[in-house]
C-alpha cells in the first residue's frame, strides 16, 4: 500500500472525505507530512496510537522520501525499585548490531508506554516481553 492509500483510507474511515480525496491526489512529501498530521489529529482516542504508528512508518519509508530510520522496540516488564508489588514496563531499543538500549521510557501501563514509544520514535515493530 502506498502512502496516498494509507492516508486516504484512514481519513475516509474518520469521515474526512475531502481530506481523503486530497491524500489520494497528493504527490509531494510536504503534502504527505501535512496530511499525515491531519490524519493523526482526526483519529479517535482509542485508535490514535495505531494511526500514528502507521503514518509515521509510511513517512519514514525511503520510497516516500523518508530517512528510513525506523527501529524495533521491546517492552520488558520489571519490578518497581521501591514498590516490588508494582510491575513496570520499560522500553528498549533493539539495535541491529550490539545490545538493546534502554531508551528512558517506562510506565506501569503497557498502552501508555506504547503511546510514548510511537510519539517519541519511528517504531517499526513493538514486542512485549514478559
Amino acid at each position: 500500500m502506498n502512502i496516498q492509500e494509507i492516508l486516504g483510507s484512514f481519513l475516509s474511515a474518520y469521515g474526512e472525505h475531502e481530506l481523503a480525496r486530497l491524500a489520494y491526489e497528493s504527490t509531494t512529501r510536504n503534502d504527505w507530512v501535512r496530511l499525515g498530521d491531519e490524519t493523526i489529529r482526526r483519529a479517535s482516542e482509542h485508535n490514535r496510537t495505531h494511526t500514528a504508528h502507521a503514518v509515521k512508518l509510511a513517512l519514514d519509508n525511503p520510497k516516500n522520501g523518508g530517512p528510513g530510520r525506523a527501529v524495533d522496540f521491546e517492552m520488558r516488564s520489571e519490578q518497581h525499585c521501591n514498590m516490588p508489588e508494582i510491575t513496570m514496563w520499560r522500553a528498549w531499543m533493539i539495535q541491529p548490531e550490539g545490545p538493546a538500549v534502554d531508551c528512558g521510557l517506562a510506565s506501569a501501563d503497557k498502552d501508555v508506554l506504547k503511546r510514548r514509544i510511537v510519539g517519541s520514535y519511528v517504531a517499526r515493530k513493538i514486542t512485549v516481553i514478559q
